[in-house]
């Protein structure tokens, strides 16, 4: 078993304004974070692999996916919700203030989503003949 290792990527300057405004909001430090996103990323591949790869799996997925989407359009259930949102005082404020929260949490996260091509930049290489010297 090897010893401590370390990782490094490359993030253009608008990710790292992301990162560093999440980990000064958060009080992250860089170790931190990277461990806590490596755990992250492993977890998620490993589930996606997992419901990719056993049907069984996959099938047990699909179906509590359905049976929440049911239940969420069921009108009963809406209105049931909505009464208790408004006995707890939740109101239409409180409500746009998260859509807009996570609005700004979604715009942030596509942003690190962005495929990028791997190398350098290629150099664009003039038109015409070359210059003889």
């Amino acid at each position: 078993m090897p010893g401590s290792k370390k990782y490094s990527g490359k993030f253009t300057a608008e990710e790292v304004e992301i990162i560093e405004r999440f980990m000064k909001k958060y009080n992250v430090n860089p170790n931190q974070l990277v461990k806590r996103s490596v755990s992250l990323a492993i977890g998620y591949t490993e589930y996606v692999n997992l419901a990719s790869t056993d049907p069984k799996f996959r099938k047990i997925f699909e179906t509590v996916i359905d049976e929440s989407q049911k239940i969420m359009s069921n009108p009963r259930i809406l209105k049931r919700i909505e009464k208790k949102m408004a006995a707890e005082k939740i109101s239409q404020e409180a409500l746009d203030n998260l859509e807009s929260n996570a609005s700004d949490i979604d715009k942030d996260v596509k942003t690190l989503r962005k495929k990028k091509k791997p190398g350098p930049k290629k150099a664009k290489k003039k038109r015409g003949r070359p210059k003889e010297r």
